[in-house]
């Protein structure tokens, strides 16, 4: 409290009246722009989940399962025969150029989107699985918001004030924890018990053995009929989105400044968001962009790859990470493990300039 004690002093009742308002107002439209976002993802999971209109999941096969002219075959694992509606689905040459890998879960039927190439015009869409993509893609603002940070103090010889970079670094490890929490916890050792508990097949055999792919199969019959909760879903909402995120709104209620003049305080304001404007509309453009790609993703898994249930228990794990999140985030009784994990926001700071 005392870095802002000699600052106060100078402040009119009318200044700080101002200064709790903007803060105010900031930290509310924020807050609403969250709950918009966790309620959006949880429609788009919904959404995603219902379009499969039933219990069906579908793994790669051999084109020769139909006697059509496939370049790639697709069947439901938990269809009883191939003469189910949708037991078999038969990508031809022109079902697959008909397909819109960017606009299907819109205007294309159920049995085509399925057969969409991956969005290979949009960078990074077919990789979010990979270590690039489910590491250095959410991670990238806050890596390149280090490196700058870092570079200006050096250039600029303030080495005495490292408050910024302090703050950065101690949130980057904070996801750093948080994606190996992912990682080891909710993806290694739950797949484990879930292994572990999971019943074997009840059938010997079943009518698209023959026809799995061998990379695909592991050597298993009824290979994809066991419950499977979809690790996916737990990537996407419980790593990507939520480090992204938290990135994004960190920014967006970060302080305007450290301290305040009196005489300067409008001047000052309007320096600070024109000097600050094309990094933010970077990071908003960002943000927005894999907010897309993860979405393509996302609906694919629920409607095709993995049932309802599966989906709905990825979603429900992925709350583990969504929801202490949204409260380090906007929730004031938080205030102390937000310093703890560099999650500076001006509300924070708000308190000591009285």
């Amino acid at each position: 409290m005392s870095r802002n004690s000699d600052c106060s002093d100078k402040y009119t009742d009318n200044d700080m009246t101002k200064h709790h308002k903007i803060v105010d107002d900031k930290v509310s439209a924020v807050s609403f722009l969250g709950v918009a976002y966790f309620i959006f993802w949880l429609i788009v999971v919904f959404a995603s989940s219902l379009n499969n209109s039933g219990n069906r999941k579908y793994i790669p096969v051999k084109p020769s399962i139909s006697e059509r002219e496939c370049k790639k075959a697709f069947v439901n694992v938990n269809a009883l025969s191939p003469n189910e509606k949708y037991a078999v689905i038969c990508c031809d040459d022109e079902t697959i150029s008909n397909a819109s890998p960017y606009f299907g879960w819109l205007f294309d039927s159920y049995e085509s989107a399925i057969c969409a190439g991956k969005p290979d015009r949009l960078p990074f869409a077919g990789k979010l699985t990979t270590i690039a993509g489910s590491w250095v893609l959410p991670a990238f603002i806050i890596l390149a918001k280090f490196l700058v940070i870092c570079v200006k103090k050096v250039l600029d010889g303030r080495f005495s004030d490292w408050e910024s970079a302090r703050a950065t670094f101690y949130r980057l490890g904070f996801y750093f924890v948080v994606m190996n929490f992912r990682g080891w916890i909710l993806f290694v050792l739950l797949n484990k018990l879930q292994d572990m508990l999971r019943p074997g097949n009840l059938l010997d055999s079943c009518w698209y053995d023959d026809y799995m792919i061998r990379r695909t199969n592991r050597n298993s019959n009824c290979y994809g009929q066991g419950f499977d909760f979809s690790d996916h879903t737990v990537l996407f909402l419980c790593q990507i989105i939520p480090v992204l995120s938290c990135e994004f709104f960190v920014s967006l209620l970060s302080p305007i400044r450290s301290n305040m003049n009196t005489n300067g305080f409008e001047k000052l304001q309007t320096e600070v968001d024109i000097k600050n404007s094309v990094l933010q509309t970077a990071n908003v453009c960002y943000f927005v962009y894999i907010n897309i790609i993860v979405f393509l993703a996302m609906y694919k898994t629920a409607a095709y790859f993995h049932t309802p249930s599966e989906v709905a228990v990825g979603y429900i794990i992925s709350l583990l990470v969504q929801l202490p999140f949204g409260f380090l985030i906007f929730f004031d009784s938080w205030a102390s493990a937000r310093k703890l994990t560099g999650i500076r926001i001006i509300s924070d700071l708000s308190r000591y300039i009285d």
